[in-house]
């Protein structure tokens, strides 16, 4: 009975130093921003617990670090002893303690004076830690965090995991980065690289099918085609000149006819354009005319045997009206 005593009286003081923190309710204070990185191993470190203690009000809170190992808070927030008195005033002692990973070698925590020189209006304060990563105990005697990636312990609670890393990102700025957990921890770690350039792809050329060239053809005038005009049926002209071309013959000098063949054309003409005032004469004046045409292309080819035998023809056609006419064969 006298040993619970004590101790009961012991829990008392204690349970009333924690009732006695309060809410500050004087004049509002300037923010005091504490912050800090914890690395482990050198890289930064993400879910590592940091306690932070007020060692003048007794007040002290749990933060967690970021995925980069970073910490931050805002000491004017935090409660007090006494409702005037600020969280944080000049000359109260902070501590700063890591909770996880602390080696036998190492620096686990930082006690500085809040307002100090160099702490005047904020306060970093960075912790480099070894030792190894333990889960953090649950409640019902188990660990938090899981435990991927298998463990170099014996299993259970306390027992170290092993890392579980994602693949390196791709090389961006000379720099790789991946993140790996452990637990409740992660840890972003980078590493230096090279930016290959792409190798690169040679395609080859396409080779285009040659398409033989049909050489142009010439028409000639009676359509037949060759590769060359000289190649084309040749004509001969009436003074047995061969050429391509009947416009090409040399120009024969016309001779004139006789004056009794002028004579005969101009009293046929005379008679064809007299049968033209008459309805039923017009196609025999026709006919004549064209006999007469005939004679005179004939003539002017130099073939006067053909000129001479269309102006016969007219000549023919001509008397043969005028006789039919005069005996009555035709209407009047």
């Amino acid at each position: 009975m006298k040993k619970i005593i004590p101790f009961l009286a012991l829990f008392c003081l204690m349970m009333l130093g924690v009732s006695a923190l309060v809410t500050y309710t004087g004049i509002p204070q300037f923010p005091y921003i504490i912050f800090g990185i914890v690395n482990w191993n050198t890289q930064p470190l993400g879910g590592v617990r940091v306690e932070l203690t007020n060692l003048n009000t007794g007040y002290s809170t749990i933060i967690n670090t970021n995925i980069d190992g970073y910490w931050q808070e805002d000491g004017s927030n935090w409660l007090t002893n006494n409702a005037a008195r600020p969280p944080i005033l000049f000359g109260d002692s902070i501590k700063v303690k890591t909770l996880d990973g602390c080696g036998s070698a190492d620096t686990c925590e930082i006690t500085f004076t809040a307002f100090s020189v160099g702490n005047e209006n904020s306060a970093r304060k960075d912790l480099s830690v070894t030792g190894a990563l333990l889960p953090i105990p649950s409640s019902d005697g188990g660990s938090s965090g899981g435990g991927g990636g298998g463990s170099s312990g014996g299993g259970g609670g306390g027992s170290v995991t092993a890392w579980n890393c994602q693949e390196w990102t791709p090389c961006e700025n000379s720099i790789q980065l991946r993140i790996c957990t452990q637990n409740q921890f992660t840890r972003k770690e980078k590493k230096d690289c090279i930016v290959s350039s792409p190798e690169p792809i040679v395609t080859p050329p396409i080779e285009e099918p040659v398409i033989p060239v049909t050489p142009e053809q010439y028409t000639c005038l009676d359509g037949t085609k060759v590769d060359v005009r000289e190649n084309c049926p040749k004509y001969t002209c009436s003074d047995g000149t061969l050429v391509d071309d009947l416009a090409k013959c040399p120009t024969t000098p016309i001779t004139p006819p006789e004056p009794e063949s002028n004579l005969l054309t101009y009293l046929i003409i005379l008679i064809a354009g007299i049968l033209a005032f008459f309805g039923w004469g017009k196609g025999f004046a026709g006919l004549i005319k064209y006999k007469l045409k005939q004679a005179d292309e004939a003539e002017k080819a130099g073939n006067k045997e053909l000129a001479k035998k269309y102006r016969a023809t007219a000549e023919k056609m001509a008397k043969s009206i005028v006789t039919n006419y005069l005996a009555g064969k035709y209407k009047k």
